[in-house]
């Protein structure tokens, strides 16, 4: 967070924004003002199943006091909300995995799902929350420890790779595969061990890509893309999309790409290293969000 609020304030800096920083607890005196306000996974402070709910609560009520809010509300209820996301895509027709939001785990025996499928809860991101169940005993079992009765359960797709797609405005700033190289289905990212691919990107899909983002009308945000059987002939189905993200950092060194969480967790030193080329992705896209906020907000 802080090198994103630096990022920021760099960005408005050089486009000669003034802008004062305010703590958080004093913000909702203000009315009449542009209000940024950073968030991440670090703002579950009461440690509530839905802690995304405390934050849109700032967010509408600054709103509502003739503030414009960064991100707004429209934007800020897709972030790690998968109910309400997958509502948004039933509704604007965006292709994507079978999907059921359910609030009881009776509700399950009448979709007739063959095994294996995915549970995934509403709130919970990095791979975290999503449970593969493989039979009826894994299905109870879940049912035991799950604590909260809303969740989702989806087609489990036959990849083994997946890609991240990230937009500003009706542009695509960055991209990545994540490849699972195990023979069984695991979760894609990076820190269950998969390898990356920086450069090749499926050309025919770019454009079909960008108008499914446009879509959710949202300034900034990162697409999980997967084709079925990981054939790029087919329709792109959007696996999830998230309006703040971290970006992982291009390198073209084979054994980084190879073993790309241990880059991330290891490279502190050099030009090379992940954090500082983190740093500087991290600034240039800011500073492309910013560009568009200031172009839509006039």
């Amino acid at each position: 967070r802080l090198l994103t609020d630096l990022a920021y304030i760099n960005s408005l800096s050089n486009n000669e924004i003034k802008f004062r920083r305010v703590k958080s607890l004093d913000v909702g005196n203000y009315s009449g003002k542009t209000i940024y306000c950073p968030y991440d996974k670090y703002d579950k402070i009461f440690g509530l199943i839905n802690y995304t709910k405390q934050q849109f609560f700032i967010i509408s009520e600054l709103e509502k006091q003739n503030n414009v809010v960064f991100p707004k509300t429209s934007e800020y209820l897709f972030w790690e909300n998968k109910a309400y996301m997958h509502k948004k895509f039933n509704e604007l027709k965006i292709p994507h995995p079978y999907t059921k939001i359910l609030n009881s785990f009776d509700d399950i025996d009448h979709l007739k799902l063959d095994f294996p499928f995915l549970i995934k809860e509403v709130h919970s991101c990095s791979a975290n929350g999503i449970h593969k169940i493989n039979n009826k005993k894994d299905l109870n079992s879940f049912r035991n420890n799950l604590l909260n009765t809303k969740f989702l359960v989806q087609k489990l797709l036959n990849i083994r790779r997946d890609l991240r797609v990230t937009i500003v405005g009706n542009k695509i700033v960055h991209f990545y595969w994540r490849i699972n190289n195990a023979s069984e289905w695991k979760p894609t990212s990076t820190g269950h061990g998969s390898s990356v691919d920086f450069i090749n990107f499926p050309e025919k899909w770019r454009e079909f890509i960008i108008e499914q983002f446009l879509k959710l009308k949202i300034v900034t945000g990162a697409f999980d893309i997967a084709w079925e059987n990981d054939d790029l002939n087919t329709v792109p189905l959007i696996l999830e999309v998230s309006p703040t993200y971290q970006l992982n950092p291009v390198t073209t060194n084979s054994k980084h790409l190879n073993a790309y969480g241990r880059y991330k967790k290891y490279s502190f030193f050099g030009k090379n290293s992940y954090i500082n080329q983190y740093i500087k992705q991290t600034f240039d896209v800011v500073d492309k969000i910013v560009k568009e906020r200031l172009k839509t907000n006039n």
